[in-house]
């Protein structure tokens, strides 16, 4: 899991997520402009997440799934709470959230956790349900970007 430099590896990138004010309106867009699409579209509450090491709020979000080719487009709008990410909706408008990573079992998933935050790099959201585990680490200071590995089951890329 680790390259001969001994920095965390990164399983490929295969989800983009991007946040956005209204999920039904980003979808209809990215499908007529850009041909992606259909995307589901469903509201799913979190409950149990904790954001930088402390119980957040629960959140209600609406998300937009769709397949480009070998890529996942997530599009995230805040229904309620949502403390991760609103202030990047407000700060940085609609657009690019974050660069995703699924992986194909929960002990990989556990491994690269371990790895990445035993380099230092620290969780920022983290998420670990029944048949759902993520972390998203900001790496926006150091490198301009958040990074979010996960595990859903059942899920395959």
């Amino acid at each position: 899991m680790e390259t001969k430099a001994g920095s965390p590896w990164l399983p490929p990138v295969n989800q983009i997520g991007l946040v956005v004010k209204d999920c039904d309106k980003a979808a209809e867009y990215y499908s007529t402009v850009y041909g992606i699409g259909p995307f589901g579209i469903y509201d799913t509450r979190f409950k149990e997440a904790t954001l930088y090491g402390k119980l957040a709020a629960p959140s209600l979000l609406r998300i937009g799934i769709a397949r480009m080719g070998g890529m996942e487009i997530e599009l995230i709008q805040v229904l309620e709470g949502g403390e991760f990410y609103k202030p990047f909706l407000q700060m940085a408008g609609e657009g690019l959230h974050h660069l995703g990573s699924y992986v194909k079992t929960a002990e990989e998933y556990d491994r690269w956790y371990a790895s990445a935050t035993s380099h230092g790099i620290k969780p920022a959201l983290e998420y670990r349900g029944r048949r759902l585990q993520f972390t998203y680490f900001d790496t926006r200071a150091e490198h301009g970007v958040i990074l979010e590995i996960m595990h859903m089951e059942g899920r395959q890329f």
